[in-house]
């Protein structure tokens, strides 16, 4: 054991080099992540209403065993929070946090990935340009599941590149991807865009190993990815009290797997929504809760070599047989999410149901990168195109200053009710919670300090689950009704009846 241990040192010893590129490169998923979390931080002054929907109102509704309505069927999402909340208790902007630490995982599997496939001096451009993603970095900010496949994506394709199928151990990660792919389009719809991709990479990598594993573990392998794809699935239907409202909500008429989507097939409404996708991704952010100023591709400076990588990943789909079936996933996503979502009749469109854009780019561009830095073509034209390839990441780096400080702006969807009694939406909380336990109710006044009608569900569900998730003392949640003029005592019951509007 000694002699092997001292064999080992002085091969790392041999090649210092080596380790200090190693420790450098793996420093990098840190440091985006820590770029993150100050991108997370300056986010705290305020809450938007989805988010308080989304990591509050619902999870707290899925503690009771149901679901708001229709359109709050993202219990990936929301079953993931309730966890989180079981066991580390709750505040207002856990979720975010939530996030980061997803996010950090996301970045560990995405710098595996690009070591493996690119190797480290290759791969650091790649890494770094996609975790300053503008994009990226703003949605992992809110408390939505907005953005969150971009996390998902990597962890799932992680799962299968990593996978050697001729294990036990191997039989477990089948299992851990299905639930994961599940799992992440229960989170949000737009996640499906993935599936077929992820299905073909996975059968494939099975295929490559037929020389290696028996047929029987093979479909064993394939047995457990299905079974744990639909397994999340089930235990959803097993788990709550009115699973017909999860598929379909006869109120809403919407349920899992389609948010507040619908599919039209109308070709000015198509147009509409491909034009508001295209201005998210070159203009300052103006779709639903997407108000980053400084968006993917904001400026000339990234747009033209961002043209030129698009045409020269054509190129290298037309003419090299080996990055052929990476260009062929990446523009068969780019072109499916351009076409699926934007197919659908909402009445806010936007890049939070076309984010397979943002990884479809920068998968081509990653092709275009390793070809080359690892081919031989005329050194002028190498030398070019490494330029062109590195105005990406100049452009991220120069706008994440400005959006850093634009995250700390007031949004126009923000919550300007409970949560906003205070500077920040805690404090807020705080002072409204001494209302439950003074046993005052909660209402809502105008100008004239008359009562009026508001919304109740979110402060509800947050006092509720404030007193469930840090295992205090239960007490009853009073607010005015405006319909009875008298005290009323809130429950979930009150919205599953629709006495209060959704």
């Amino acid at each position: 054991m000694l002699n092997h241990l001292l064999k080992n040192s002085v091969q790392v010893s041999r090649n210092p080099n080596q380790t200090l590129l190693t420790v450098l490169y793996w420093l990098l998923p840190i440091i985006l992540w820590i770029l993150q979390l100050i991108y997370t931080l300056n986010s705290l002054n305020q809450i938007r209403f989805e988010e308080l929907a989304e990591s509050i109102r619902n999870v707290y509704w899925l503690e009771q065993n149901t679901i708001y309505d229709g359109i709050s069927s993202n219990v990936g999402y929301y079953g993931t929070l309730l966890l989180i909340y079981k066991f580390l208790g709750f505040s207002i902007h856990l979720a975010k946090f939530a996030r980061l630490a997803i996010h950090l995982f996301s970045l560990l599997c995405l710098a595996a990935l690009l070591q493996r496939y690119l190797g480290k001096p290759k791969a650091w451009l790649i890494l770094l340009t996609v975790g300053l993603s503008p994009t990226w970095l703003y949605f992992n900010t809110l408390q939505t599941s907005y953005g969150i496949d971009l996390q998902y994506i990597s962890i799932c394709l992680f799962l299968v590149s990593f996978n050697p199928f001729n294990s036990r151990f191997s039989l477990f990660q089948s299992l851990i991807f299905g639930i994961t792919m599940m799992i992440a389009w229960m989170s949000y719809p737009t996640f499906i865009l993935y599936l077929p991709l992820l299905f073909i990479l996975y059968t494939t990598s099975l295929v490559k190993k037929r020389q290696t594993i028996r047929i029987h573990f093979a479909g064993l392998h394939i047995c457990l990815c299905a079974a744990g794809f639909v397994l999340p699935f089930l235990f959803a239907l097993y788990y709550l009290k009115d699973p017909a409202l999860l598929i379909l909500d006869p109120n809403t008429q919407k349920g899992i797997f389609r948010g507040g989507g619908t599919l039209l097939w109308e070709w000015q409404s198509y147009i509409a929504n491909v034009k508001q996708v295209l201005k998210d991704l070159f203009q300052p952010g103006s779709s639903y809760y997407f108000e980053l100023k400084h968006v993917e591709f904001s400026n000339l400076f990234i747009q033209i070599p961002s043209v030129l990588i698009l045409l020269y990943g054509f190129f290298l789909l037309a003419t090299n047989r080996a990055l052929r079936p990476l260009l062929i996933a990446a523009f068969s996503l780019l072109l499916i999410t351009l076409i699926i979502p934007n197919l659908a009749g909402y009445s806010a469109p936007g890049i939070r149901r076309a984010t397979g854009l943002i990884p479809a780019f920068y998968a081509i561009f990653a092709g275009v990168w390793y070809y080359l830095t690892s081919h031989k073509i005329p050194l002028l034209l190498k030398r070019m195109g490494m330029l062109i390839c590195i105005f990406p990441l100049f452009h991220h780096l120069a706008v994440y200053i400005p959006n850093y400080s634009a995250i700390a702006d007031p949004s126009r969807y923000r919550n300007v009710g409970f949560f906003a009694v205070k500077e920040t939406p805690q404090q807020s909380f705080q002072e409204i919670f001494k209302y439950v336990e003074n046993n005052q109710m909660l209402i809502c006044l105008d100008v004239h300090q008359q009562p009026q009608v508001c919304r109740y569900s979110e402060i509800f569900a947050a006092i509720a689950g404030h007193q469930k998730w840090n295992g205090l003392k239960k007490k009853p949640v009073f607010a005015y009704d405006w319909r009875s003029k008298n005290r009323i005592q809130l429950s979930t019951k009150l919205w599953e009846d629709y006495y209060f509007p959704h």
